[in-house]
């Protein structure tokens, strides 16, 4: 079970994230869809733990996700709509 307790995020003076609660239980999915630049990405980076939320709480399977110990977050996994891999540069870091 996912839940989201009244996430908050701010870049700055933006807040992005809004108090954001959001529960799923196991067997659930929730699609997510908007304009840019109205969360949906920081939203699911604040699940995954790539960024630090300004304020809430977020749970999966009753152990949170936002405090230590992190256990639960190594079941937490993202992949990305585009590829991450820019094909201009080798793994040496130069253009090929």
């Amino acid at each position: 079970m996912l839940e989201i307790k009244s996430l908050h995020k701010k870049y700055g003076d933006h807040e992005v994230l809004k108090g954001v609660s959001i529960t799923l239980k196991p067997h659930e999915a929730l699609g997510i869809v908007g304009p840019n630049g109205v969360g949906k990405t920081t939203l699911i980076e604040s699940i995954c733990g790539i960024v630090r939320i300004t304020k809430g709480e977020i749970y999966f399977d009753g152990q949170s996700l936002t405090t230590p110990p992190y256990i639960n977050r190594h079941r937490i996994g993202i992949c990305f709509q585009d590829s991450i891999f820019d094909r201009f540069f080798s793994i040496y870091g130069y253009a090929c």
